[in-house]
C-alpha cells in the first residue's frame, strides 16, 4: 500500500487562471497530506490563494467555474512565498509522493512556476526536491477501471458525494482526491505499479511537457471495470 512505502503523501490541486502554464498561473494551491509511515500517521489540509503575477486580472469564466474572485487574490500569497513553503513541505521526508487528478496539468504548472524564479538557489533547490517525489497520477488508474474518467465520476463510482464534493476549489478538490484514492486502493491494492506511470489519450496525445522520471503509455478508455489483465501497467508499465 502506499503508506507503507512513503512517509509522506501529498494529495493535492491546483486552481489556475487557464490551460497554458506558461502564459497562465496558478491562483489557489491546495494539498492534503499525510505524514508517518504505516498505521502512524497524521494529516493536514493546507489552502493559498496566490497574487496574480502575469496577468492584469482573473478572467470572467475562472470566477464562474471557481468562485475565485479579484478581491480573494489580492489576500493572497507571492509566488515566491508558495514556492518557499513548497520546498519545505518536498523536504521535510525521505520519500515523499505527490498524487493530483490529471496529474500532467498541475505538475506542468508547478514546474513551470519553479523554474520562474529568479533566485537561483530558491529555483535549483525547489526543483531538485521536486524531481526527487515519485508522482501518481490517480485519473490514470481510475481510467484503467472506469469511464468517463472525470474526478466527478470517480467520486460517484465510489458512492462518496456524501463525504466529498468536487467544488473546483482546490483544498476540497484534493480531499476529494485522497478519498477517492483510498476507494480505489481498498478496491485494488495495485496503486504502486502506477507510480511515475501515466496515461495519456490516444486520440490527444501527450499534453504539455514531459516529466523526466514519468513513463508515458498509451491509454485506452473503451473498457468498463477491466480486469487486471487489460490495465495499463501491464503493457510494458511495471
Amino acid at each position: 500500500m502506499l503508506k507503507d512505502k512513503y512517509e509522506k503523501i501529498i494529495y493535492f490541486d491546483t486552481e489556475t487562471t487557464g490551460l497554458d502554464p506558461v502564459n497562465n498561473q496558478i491562483i489557489e494551491y491546495g494539498a492534503f497530506t499525510r505524514a508517518g509511515i504505516g498505521g502512524a500517521r497524521c494529516s493536514e489540509n493546507y489552502d493559498k490563494f496566490v497574487k496574480l503575477s502575469i496577468e492584469p486580472e482573473i478572467p470572467q469564466k475562472i470566477t464562474d467555474i471557481t468562485g475565485i474572485t479579484g478581491f480573494d487574490l489580492v489576500k493572497g500569497i507571492e509566488e515566491a512565498d508558495l514556492v518557499k513553503e513548497l520546498l519545505r513541505a518536498y523536504s521535510q521526508c525521505k520519500t515523499t509522493l505527490l498524487v493530483a487528478y490529471n496529474a500532467q496539468f498541475d505538475l506542468n504548472f508547478l514546474a513551470v512556476l519553479f523554474c520562474s524564479m529568479k533566485d537561483k538557489v530558491l529555483r535549483k533547490s525547489v526543483l531538485d526536491a521536486f524531481m526527487s517525489c515519485d508522482f501518481l497520477d490517480a485519473m490514470t488508474v481510475y481510467a484503467d477501471r472506469s469511464s468517463p474518467c472525470r474526478l466527478q465520476n470517480a467520486i460517484t463510482h465510489y458512492g462518496l458525494d456524501d463525504r466529498v464534493k468536487n467544488s473546483h476549489r482546490a483544498v476540497d478538490d484534493a480531499e476529494a482526491l485522497a478519498a477517492v484514492c483510498d476507494a480505489m486502493e481498498a478496491e485494488r491494492d495495485d496503486l504502486l505499479k502506477y507510480i511515475n506511470l501515466f496515461g495519456y489519450s490516444p486520440r490527444h496525445g501527450i499534453s504539455y511537457r514531459q516529466l523526466k522520471k514519468v513513463t508515458y503509455k498509451e491509454q485506452s478508455q473503451a473498457f468498463q471495470m477491466r480486469p487486471e489483465s487489460e490495465c495499463l501497467y501491464s503493457k510494458g508499465g511495471d
